[in-house]
């Protein structure tokens, strides 16, 4: 590939920055020579130097403009960081947006090679929800999920896709996040592929030997109640910033509750 044709970038914030550095040690292990980028809010140094220290020069780090960050409503911010960056990252053809809560299982620069007739490319939800209030509008047959988004930042760029999200996030204020308000706002504009780029671990089925990335969107190995199949693949990155942890939402409540699920 050809320097600055394409990059990589992901998004963090002062809760999700542990989740963020496994992502990336994960992408870092099977991929190389493309330039990545995380785009942060709220670290502070002593953070920010873990991950410095760690990556080096391999991981360029950009803050979230703090002008951008008033710009969106809703009760998750970090929802919304993904797409500012496509304007600033305008000099590559397309960029790969990678969620915090993913694993990259090898090399994925293939995925660079799929024709964007469309602004987007993404994964089709397996199972698609019907409850109303997960659309704008009326349940459609197909929904993207957007952890993991091919970006053609030309087309995001003129057909002004970023005003337009911003405009519905208000709207439909902490409407689920994010995923009803892009599927609404780029509907006829996504291009859908292989389940095997961003490989929903819903379904929960071991077997992800022929897929690319993994994506914790239901079962977080973090959390004391995961129910995930991949709890020690996320802890063997995790543990090159701590050599040991308790889940990250232990206290008494739900270490009952994990004890009552047993029996």
């Amino acid at each position: 590939m050809k320097k600055n044709k394409y990059a990589v970038y992901f998004t963090t914030d002062l809760n999700y920055w542990k989740h963020s550095f496994v992502a990336i040690k994960s992408f870092f292990e099977f991929n190389d020579s493309i330039d990545v980028f995380l785009i942060f809010h709220g670290l502070n140094k002593n953070i920010l130097s873990k991950f410095k220290n760690f990556f080096g020069k391999k991981l360029k780090l950009i803050k979230f403009k703090d002008k951008d960050f008033n710009k969106i409503n809703g009760q998750i911010k970090g929802f919304y960081f993904r797409y500012f960056i496509p304007k600033q990252l305008e000099k590559y053809n397309k960029i790969l947006y990678l969620d915090s809560d993913t694993i990259v299982l090898r090399n994925i620069n293939k995925i660079f090679n799929i024709k964007l007739n469309k602004t987007l490319a993404a994964v089709k939800e397996p199972f698609i929800p019907i409850q109303k209030k997960l659309y704008i509008g009326k349940p459609r047959t197909r929904r993207f999920n957007s952890g993991v988004l091919l970006i053609n930042t030309k087309k995001f760029k003129s057909k002004n896709y970023l005003k337009k999200i911003i405009k519905y996030s208000k709207i439909y204020k902490d409407k689920w996040g994010d995923q009803p308000i892009v599927n609404f706002v780029l509907e006829k504009d996504v291009k859908y592929i292989n389940g095997k780029w961003n490989y929903l671990d819903k379904t929960n089925s071991k077997k992800i030997n022929k897929k690319n990335i993994l994506h914790f969107n239901n079962f977080k190995p973090w959390k004391i109640n995961h129910n995930s199949n991949y709890v020690e693949l996320y802890r063997k990155y995790r543990r090159s910033i701590e050599n040991f942890y308790l889940y990250d939402d232990i206290n008494f409540k739900n270490l009952i509750k994990k004890i009552i699920n047993k029996f």
